[in-house]
């Protein structure tokens, strides 16, 4: 599979430099790949040769990579998500832009078969202001693709949408830094050591994506090889990085192992070492004693009090994973803080210790709740702008809020600002809390300017 992998990005690299070489540098490359947070568990995860991203990343003919923005989670209820099909913030890393297909389907189609259809102009609209919003926050780029034709034959649609484009052509000339603190880390090559159709990545990367959108703070989505540069991230979540080489622990040790930080551990991490599968490699790198067995099993978990406590569920109620699973990673019951046990006997499955002041999570399935997550993100002195609960983005100039519900909302600064509802055109004032209000399905863009 990473042969084949190989050689799409072979291909691919051969046509960057042809168009490079034939316009003296002067046109601009760019290609749909690396749909590593989309084609998941699924035959393609493996066999659709979007495993080589680092390779492709570093090709100096590449200007640019894109995709349809995930068919995943379109929809305008409390399961929804918006979000990209590759590891963007990787991409920008590398000097690359991120273009997102908007491929929505509007109201003007009649009748849609799925793909955020809506049949009506509030919710079309409020698709796309979602859409817009995200893209903003991500600080990436966005075209409207009217793939069918007539998508956006309605004047009123049209009006907005160029109205966006007119915040977009305002907003690209501020600065639009990352702000995010929390990583969530994913190996493309990992991916290729999981069964075709495997139960387990459901659960670790499709599963837990709309969790990490309502945290209430900016995330990034990284490479494992990037690791280095990530200096400034508080929390890391590690979705599936079974096989990790010396490299990627020196990383581990020098930038997440560290006072103050949080590093949480999905299923089997760092199992596959250079011997072959090895329980000792788990351990090491969590710092808690992980057993690993092939047995089908259900991934479903049970919150004990504390866990519970922590992830605003009950005691005893269970996290599902999706289906049966084929092996299991269990933890010994005498370490640390059980958060959760396997529903049905097995052990924890959820467990969090401090070690020298670095805190150890390990999870043996997911997907963890946001108020989860949004804890262990206060817990690492991650800048929450926002209660979990509604999807949030930022970057330097701008924080997009969207909420299914709807009502008043309050955002938090990490420094003052002066704040301006982009949509709407409201002055907030200036400070560091603002609150707002907003409507069922409903966006705000606020326009920050440092004081």
């Amino acid at each position: 599979m990473l042969v084949l992998c190989d050689l799409t990005v072979d291909n691919i690299c051969h046509f960057a430099n042809l168009v490079k070489h034939e316009t003296d540098g002067k046109g601009l490359f760019g290609t749909f790949y690396g749909y590593v947070m989309q084609l998941i568990a699924e035959p393609r995860q493996q066999n659709a040769g979007h495993l080589a991203l680092q390779r492709l990343w570093n090709s100096p003919d590449l200007d640019f990579l894109t995709s349809p923005t995930s068919y995943m989670f379109r929809s305008l209820d409390d399961t929804s998500y918006v979000h990209f099909m590759s590891l963007t913030d990787s991409v920008k890393l590398h000097g690359k832009l991120w273009i997102d297909e908007n491929d929505i389907r509007t109201f003007k189609l009649g009748e849609a078969p799925g793909w955020g259809f809506t049949d009506n102009y509030a919710d079309t609209l409020a698709m796309q202001q979602r859409e817009f919003a995200a893209v903003m926050g991500a600080s990436c780029g966005m075209w409207w693709f009217d793939m069918g034709g007539g998508w956006y034959d309605d004047e009123q649609l049209l009006g907005k949408i160029g109205e966006m484009n007119a915040i977009g052509e305002e907003l690209k000339l501020l600065p639009r830094g990352d702000v995010d603190e929390i990583a969530i880390v994913v190996d493309d090559a990992s991916l290729a050591y999981l069964r075709i159709n495997n139960a387990a990545s459901a659960s670790l990367l499709n599963l837990q994506l709309p969790e990490l959108g309502r945290i209430g703070a900016p995330i990034g989505y990284y490479h494992i090889k990037d690791l280095p540069k990530l200096e400034r991230h508080k929390l890391f979540l590690f979705l599936d990085c079974f096989k990790l080489d010396k490299d990627d622990l020196v990383a581990i040790d020098h930038i997440v192992k560290q006072p103050g930080k949080v590093a949480v551990w999905y299923f089997a991490p760092g199992l596959i070492a250079e011997q072959g599968f090895s329980e000792a490699a788990m351990r090491k790198l969590t710092g808690l004693p992980l057993s690993y067995e092939v047995v089908l099993c259900s991934p479903q978990l049970a919150w004990t009090p504390e866990g519970a406590a922590l992830a605003g569920k009950q005691p005893g109620e269970l996290l599902t994973g999706g289906r049966d699973w084929q092996s299991r990673v269990t933890c010994k019951e005498d370490t640390g803080q059980v958060l959760a046990t396997y529903a049905g006997g097995g052990g924890p499955g959820l467990v969090l210790e401090e070690q020298g002041g670095f805190t150890s999570v390990w999870c043996g399935t997911g997907p963890l709740p946001a108020r989860l997550l949004h804890q262990l993100a206060l817990r690492a002195g991650v800048h929450c702008y926002a209660p979990p609960g509604d999807l949030l983005w930022a970057n330097e100039s701008v924080v997009g809020l969207w909420s299914a519900t709807g009502g008043r909302k309050e955002v938090s600064l990490p420094h003052p600002a002066a704040v301006k509802e982009l949509f709407s055109g409201t002055d907030l004032g200036e400070g560091t809390v603002f609150q707002l209000e907003l409507p069922a399905k409903g966006t705000a863009l606020l326009l920050i300017e440092p004081l």
